[in-house]
């Protein structure tokens, strides 16, 4: 029997990254009850540090098994913007899960 074809890939650490989207909003679930519970921190963080109300992730979709000469297709996730680092490098969003994820923060010029 092979066992190869049964095989799982567990990851050891999750992906955020991952969700449902509304379609009228453009959030997932998770992202407005969070944002909704932490509005006041949300909107007094925006206008004492200029912060953007939201900031769009873009990150590679996963590869398929046998389709690498594919060119890359990219997710674009819509985060709520919670507070950036001192030197503005890197911005605290809400994930598409709920969770606070540290990202580089891509200014347009």
């Amino acid at each position: 029997m092979d066992l190869s074809s049964k095989a799982k890939v567990t990851p050891s650490k999750h992906n955020p990254f991952f969700g449902a989207v509304l379609p009228d909003s453009g959030l997932t679930r998770a992202q407005e009850r969070k944002a909704e519970a932490m509005r006041a921190k949300l909107r007094r963080n925006q206008a004492s540090y200029g912060l953007p109300e939201f900031y769009t992730v873009r990150l590679p979709k996963p590869v398929r098994p046998g389709h690498a000469h594919e060119p890359v297709d990219f997710d674009y996730w819509k985060c709520p913007v919670i507070s950036a680092s001192k030197d503005r490098t890197r911005i605290c969003v809400i994930a598409p899960d709920g969770t606070d994820a540290w990202i580089n923060w891509e200014k347009t010029r």
